[in-house]
């Protein structure tokens, strides 16, 4: 079964990849581990990027910004089924849905950080302009 292809894989992995990652600036949400240190400091999710698309690229950035390092664990996997818990949230769920809810987020995620809405986020390098922003305490979102 794939479910048994599945685990496979991600016990040769978990063996190959043995404690080995890197550091990043980049995570994504859907299997994040925090530090309570790090919730205290710069809160939780922002709720206005709602259910999904953003929140967890400003989580990272606050992250960074206010000192901490962000691991990305190569010996760990995750299969992610995507957007199903968009589509638990409504249906008839489309692309379109998605492709307009983060069109939506990603001009929070500009206002929030003053950025230019053409700005292309790249998984390689973050964005210099953020990167630069001093901690504050008005970054912080508190946890609902």
């Amino acid at each position: 079964s794939s479910e048994d292809t599945l685990e496979e894989y991600s016990q040769q992995r978990a063996m190959y990849f043995k404690n080995q990652g890197k550091l990043t600036h980049r995570l994504v949400g859907f299997c994040l581990l925090l530090k309570r240190q790090v919730l205290e400091t710069i809160g939780g999710f922002d709720p206005r990027f709602g259910t999904g698309n953003c929140e967890d690229d400003d989580l990272c950035y606050r992250a960074l910004i206010a000192g901490f390092k962000l691991w990305w664990a190569k010996d760990v996997f995750i299969h992610h089924f995507g957007q199903i818990s968009f589509k638990a949230l409504k249906d008839n769920y489309s692309s379109e849905d998605y492709d307009q809810g983060l069109k939506k987020n990603w001009k929070i995620f500009c206002d929030k950080w003053n950025i230019p809405n053409e700005t292309i986020p790249t998984i390689d390098k973050p964005i210099a302009s953020v990167m630069q922003t001093p901690w504050s305490h008005e970054l912080y979102s508190p946890l609902s």
